[in-house]
């Protein structure tokens, strides 16, 4: 979060308006949430929603995840998700007040095969949004080296056909 100085004499905000090339600086900030709860019935394991708003980006986030979890033989996992996302960028309600904006609906989908024994995972998903309108493929694989540091690469489809590939290394611990 950032706060703005209220500039208290007009020499003050004539000043603070040439630090920021003519503007007068705006107060910013990010909040998000997450929760997640059991799924409904059988159907799905969990149930996740989360939420973000950045004033500064003018961007909100509601989102939700279903997960199904299916064992497999030798402690192997496969996991079924389904994310479906609002994204608006633009002017953010507040207060119930409607606000203006271009609104984006996003879904995921993905399968998630979890090899326990040499600590692998392979997913394999696709993404459609309202900006794409078409299927957007991706293949993905993570290897856990040691005590919370695992090496992932993805390749995907982007909405103009070239393809995309990443490499990431991630250290997570928890206390």
């Amino acid at each position: 979060m950032s706060v703005a100085h209220e500039p208290t004499t007009t020499w003050d905000l004539l000043a603070e308006k040439a630090a920021n090339g003519g503007n007068v600086p705006q107060s910013s900030g990010i909040a998000w949430a997450a929760a997640t709860t059991p799924g409904p019935g059988s159907l799905w394991d969990k149930t996740m929603v989360n939420a973000r708003f950045d004033s500064g980006e003018q961007s909100s986030k509601i989102g939700t995840s279903l997960i199904k979890s299916v064992p497999l033989p030798s402690d192997d996992s496969l996991a079924l998700q389904i994310d479906c996302d609002l994204i608006q960028q633009g002017q953010i309600p507040l207060l119930g007040m409607l606000g203006q904006g271009m609104r984006n609906y996003e879904t995921h989908q993905s399968a998630k095969v979890t090899i326990t024994g040499i600590g692998t995972s392979f997913v394999v998903g696709q993404t459609m949004s309202t900006t794409d309108e078409k299927w957007l493929r991706s293949f993905g694989a993570e290897q856990t080296l040691f005590n919370g540091v695992t090496i992932s690469s993805a390749i995907g489809e982007t909405a103009q056909g070239v393809t995309n590939t990443s490499l990431t290394a991630k250290f997570r611990k928890s206390w």
